[in-house]
């Protein structure tokens, strides 16, 4: 089984399969099993502790742009910020709970500590389900 790390404010939420989504630098495989996982120490240097495991079921490409006045995600050249409640139309859920987050401005505030202002960074929203 392949082993992914997640930080662990998300723990919680991933097992009570609130948090079903996770942008990622590279795509998580489609189909494969995988175990989430946090560090019980510093990183590298500390044994794992498994948290759930997941499988995913689709990714894309998602285009994330901070800005002084929020962060724009595009996906498929659709602007997430205006898509939020028809994110995934089966569950009629907006991206930020889909990530975990507590509201809009907590996802934002998450992407810009990361990221360059102004700079736009591909990266890749992967879908996934809990296995029980």
């Amino acid at each position: 089984m392949l082993k992914r790390p997640v930080n662990s404010r998300f723990n919680d939420r991933i097992r009570a399969g609130i948090k079903i989504t996770t942008i990622r630098e590279k795509p998580w495989p489609v189909g494969k099993p995988i175990m989430l996982y946090n560090w019980s120490g510093k990183p590298y240097g500390s044994p794992q502790r498994d948290v759930c495991a997941v499988e995913v079921v689709f990714t894309c490409p998602i285009n994330i742009i901070p800005t002084d006045k929020g962060v724009s995600y595009w996906l498929e050249g659709n602007d997430l910020v205006s898509l939020h409640e028809t994110f995934d139309p089966t569950i009629n859920t907006p991206l930020w709970q889909c990530e975990g987050f507590d509201s809009q401005d907590d996802m934002d505030a998450w992407f810009r500590a990361v990221l360059k202002p102004g700079m736009t960074t591909e990266m890749h929203l992967c879908r996934f389900k809990t296995l029980l």
